[in-house]
């Protein structure tokens, strides 16, 4: 009976121990409890069709060939509350001319160790894993990223997004406070695309 006595009131004490060090600790030290919502648009006219080939690190490629390709995003905020609200029309009317600049156009990696290039006056001439093309400069546009797929043009948009947003003028520095995260997503076709994802602030 003793030992059971001894048990309850050492249970006792540590119970009283956890409550002091509970109530002494700072919020830091406590699980966070931060409120989250997202933001995400997915419309029929954020798309742009353009021409591409991918290039593998063996140095083979594909063949040039196009897609339709839809882009959607999403923002991660802490607060949605009427004073730092975001307007939904000034997302999208930002996102589209970013976009629009590689609708129609073959889109080439510069920065690819398979690729070759010499800007002319009227025309791109390129060597892509030794293959030769030569394409109208106003048609072609050049890329400063490593290869044509879609997580690299997702990360693409999202660096040039990301940038338009805070340069626009469009949101107060109180609205873009409540931005955690943008994530950008290009769907090359159904059932097939990549997302890129990082802080807003980084």
């Amino acid at each position: 009976m003793r030992q059971v006595e001894g048990y309850l009131e050492k249970a006792s004490t540590n119970e009283l121990d956890l409550m002091n060090k509970s109530q002494n600790e700072s919020p830091v030290d406590q699980p966070s409890t931060q409120k989250r919502w997202r933001l995400s648009i997915a419309k029929d006219y954020l798309k742009f069709v353009a021409a591409h080939m991918s290039v593998f690190p063996d140095g083979s490629k594909e063949h040039l060939h196009g897609h339709n390709y839809q882009v959607r995003f999403s923002l991660d905020i802490n607060d949605a509350s009427f004073k730092k609200m975001i307007n939904f029309v000034e997302l999208k009317r930002i996102l589209v001319p970013i976009i629009d600049k590689w609708d129609e156009k073959v889109l080439f990696a510069i920065d690819n160790p398979h690729v070759e290039y010499q800007v002319g006056e009227e025309s791109v001439e390129l060597k892509v894993c030794g293959k030769r093309y030569v394409l109208p400069k106003d048609e072609t546009v050049l890329l400063k990223i490593d290869n044509i797929t879609t997580e690299a043009l997702a990360a693409e948009i999202h660096r040039r997004y990301s940038l338009a947003l805070k340069q626009s003028g469009s949101f107060s520095e109180e609205a873009l406070s409540v931005i955690l995260s943008l994530e950008v997503e290009v769907i090359e076709s159904r059932g097939q695309g990549a997302s890129y994802t990082e802080s807003f602030y980084s």
